[in-house]
């Protein structure tokens, strides 16, 4: 009985073997979305309990950004070292309005309670993780070593 569901199983036409590079490249957007969620979420709490200094934490993930785009830049094939100059650009313009904007939010968030952070931080939290493209079409240009590499390498009909 065993036997004749499996074999049923392995003849259904709604069964099919998926290759396994292709397959690791479409979750990778959403394990990827995941962990920078889990990240947000545990430098939040840090901050708020007093266990991570936030001018500390702005400047180390600012310099592991800069080496980390200088490192991919570097060991990408296409460099792109043409767009530096815009890209500082862009990065500058975002942390000098973040910098000259710092005190007016300080100021407003002087009288706001902490109920009322969290009630905002979770329901923006919440928003982003609805709003958020969790589609994967960007993997389909990817070159893979072994297209043929399948996760499903025991079935005999894989190659249907």
């Amino acid at each position: 009985m065993v036997l004749l569901s499996l074999v049923l199983v392995i003849d259904s036409v709604n069964v099919r073997a998926y290759a396994f590079y292709p397959l690791l490249a479409s979750t990778t957007h959403l394990t990827q979305h995941l962990s920078s969620l889990t990240i947000f979420i545990t430098a939040f709490i840090g901050i708020y309990t007093n266990r991570l200094v936030p001018s500390a934490l702005a400047l180390s993930s600012s310099l592991v950004t800069i080496l980390a785009y200088i490192f991919w830049d570097f060991t990408s094939h296409q460099s792109k070292l043409v767009n530096i100059p815009s890209t500082v650009k862009s990065a500058g313009l975002i942390f000098f309005t973040l910098l000259g904007l710092s005190p007016v939010l300080k100021s407003l968030t002087k009288s706001t309670t902490s109920d009322s952070i969290w009630a905002l931080s979770v329901g923006l939290f919440c928003v982003e993780i609805m709003a958020h493209d969790y589609s994967s079409a960007s993997w389909k240009n990817i070159k893979h070593p072994h297209p043929k590499t399948s996760a499903n390498v025991d079935s005999p009909h894989r190659c249907r």
